[in-house]
């Protein structure tokens, strides 16, 4: 006696179907019976992997001047009032009043050249710890030179330091 077999083709489409419906089923079959609460796991970061502090970063965005004249450290009124303007950013929030500070160097074509570090007070910031603007005023004797370029960075309370900028001021 032979028996009749029926042959189907199966297409992808239904397959897929047929899969999905397995799967599914099984999925649901792995649910538990009622809701626990999450597990979480606490723990604490190894040294190496906690985020490094960056160092604050700064943009010279103006000089003002001369706004006046000024006695450069010789006793008579030699040098000339600037205002120099500058914004700032700092990921820390470390630029905090009498605290952060700007150092300047003034070099002039001949050689010569000159540090001051200069401590940001209150009046100095417009901004908060993060970002903001400072206002350093300096008295520039060009000593006969013809400009100046003054080197700026920008130190927070941390002691972090920026990287410099630069802008030249001429005499006239």
């Amino acid at each position: 006696m032979k028996k009749h077999q029926q042959s189907t083709n199966l297409t992808r489409r239904e397959a897929l179907k047929t899969l999905a419906a397995v799967t599914g089923s099984l999925t649901l079959t792995q649910l538990p019976t009622e809701w626990q609460s999450p597990l979480v796991e606490v723990g604490v970061l190894p040294v190496h992997a906690l985020a490094s502090p960056q160092n604050p970063t700064f943009q010279i965005i103006g000089v003002t001047g001369p706004l006046g004249s000024c006695d450069a450290g010789n006793g008579t009124a030699t040098g000339n009032i600037y205002l120099i303007s500058a914004n700032y950013n700092d990921t820390n929030g470390q630029i905090i009043a009498n605290q952060a500070r700007t150092i300047v160097t003034s070099t002039f074509p001949s050689g010569t050249s000159r540090s001051a570090d200069i401590p940001l007070g209150p009046t100095n910031i417009t901004g908060n710890g993060f970002t903001g603007t400072f206002n350093v005023t300096l008295c520039i004797d060009f000593e006969g030179e013809a400009n100046v370029t003054l080197s700026m960075t920008l130190v927070n309370a941390a002691g972090l330091t920026s990287g410099a900028d630069s802008v030249v001021i001429s005499s006239s």
